[in-house]
């Protein structure tokens, strides 16, 4: 009989088959790993129910189904679950997680679902309304961009610095750091192949002349430029906690410090000097616009309330200073 690990490695191969990134692989696995940990353990908590006397179950056999019996809602493949199972399963994600990752973890049972043959089982993700501000608390400032960047060369860790300022400067995502190699310096374009797209990035002139120094000062002479000494690509995992430290070091929220970060403060600063989304996606390496309307958010809701200043109130009563004040916060934050 299968257990969790079997179900696991099966769906770990039909992912690596749909060519689907390792970190994406891993984020599916986990998720679904979660999904059957919840539904075996509905399991054992039905077979500490004591049977009815009499009963096909306390005689030992097994209850009889009927063709009416067996719905629609039965599974055809690995998991044994049903579709009411799933359903309970979203209702426990939905009451003890934020919705977005709800949706991160529902895209990972569909796919699971998809795979196991039970398509039909597949369920809706939760309806989000989209945010028209930034939350403070998260995203990362320009000044304290610069912050990281110096304290990293303080430490000494020139390393750290330039892969701060090369995903700050052309917003590309940590997993594709290994695509930046010396031969793409040459030409200062950089070629892509990540999550099954291919796309060509541009590297500015000022980041080619500071990788190009960096490479001189530690003897890279071609592939990769930010490798370990044993020549494998950095750890994401290692960045992300170099981040953290960072962070605490110069008094930067730890929730403002992960890659990903970067990444978003390249948008905002390209979408606020240019205002053209669609470059921008193109920047991103967007299919569709609508994923990069997030990065064009006012930066925070102080600027939302001063937008909505219209001029609409008309009775002598109103604060004129309290609009005023409102009006001049605006223009501070364009």
């Amino acid at each position: 009989m299968k257990n969790t690990k079997d179900y696991l490695k099966e769906f770990e191969n039909y992912l690596y088959k749909k060519e689907k990134h390792p970190n994406t692989i891993e984020k599916y696995l986990h998720d679904v790993g979660f999904f059957l940990d919840f539904i075996q353990e509905e399991k054992r908590e039905r077979t500490q129910n004591v049977p009815e006397k009499g009963s096909d179950l306390e005689k030992g056999r097994e209850p009889k189904k009927g063709r009416s019996e067996r719905k629609r809602g039965q599974p055809k493949a690995p998991g044994e679950f049903d579709r009411e199972q799933v359903f309970r399963y979203k209702e426990h994600l939905i009451q003890n997680y934020k919705p977005a990752s709800v949706n991160s973890m529902l895209v990972a049972l569909n796919s699971y679902l998809e795979f196991s043959g039970n398509r039909d089982f597949r369920v809706q993700l939760c309806r989000i309304q989209k945010q028209i501000f930034r939350e403070e608390e998260k995203e990362l400032s320009m000044e304290e961009y610069q912050k990281l960047v110096r304290q990293a060369e303080k430490k000494g860790n020139l390393r750290m610095s330039c892969i701060l300022q090369t995903i700050g400067s052309t917003g590309i995502r940590i997993g594709e750091l290994p695509y930046i190699t010396v031969e793409a310096l040459k030409k200062k374009l950089v070629y892509i192949q990540f999550k099954g797209k291919c796309r060509c990035v541009i590297l500015p002139n000022s980041l080619v002349v500071l990788l190009e120094q960096y490479c001189e000062k530690n003897h890279i002479r071609e592939g990769s430029i930010f490798v370990t000494k044993g020549g494998n690509p950095v750890d994401r995992r290692n960045i992300w906690s170099d981040m953290k430290r960072l962070c605490r070091e110069t008094g930067v929220s730890e929730s403002k410090g992960f890659p990903h970060n970067l990444r978003h403060l390249f948008a905002c600063c390209y979408y606020e000097k240019e205002k053209d989304i669609i470059r921008l996606a193109d920047y991103l390496g967007h299919s569709n616009v609508e994923t990069t309307r997030r990065y064009t958010m006012v930066s925070n809701m102080e600027a939302c309330r001063g937008q909505l200043e219209l001029g609409m109130l008309v009775g002598q009563w109103v604060a004129k200073e309290a609009v005023q004040e409102n009006v001049t916060g605006r223009g501070s934050e364009s």
